[in-house]
């Protein structure tokens, strides 16, 4: 923090950013790369053992 204020940076953007880096494994489960506001689902890219749902299924839930 001490840093980024020195360089010129603003320590509310800073704090923001450190605090979704830290919770996006904790709230969602990811790497905090792969975590964002609006992550897009695929219907087709689930892992090998759960089973490809129906478009009917899948969208209405992955919006909620």
């Amino acid at each position: 923090m001490r840093r980024a204020v020195v360089s010129g940076i603003n320590r509310t953007k800073v704090l923001d950013s450190l605090t979704i880096f830290s919770g996006a494994a904790r709230i969602e489960g990811v790497h905090p790369l792969q975590f964002g506001f609006l992550r897009r689902k695929v219907r087709t890219q689930r892992r090998s053992s759960m089973p490809t749902l129906s478009p009917l299924v899948f969208y209405p839930v992955a919006r909620a």
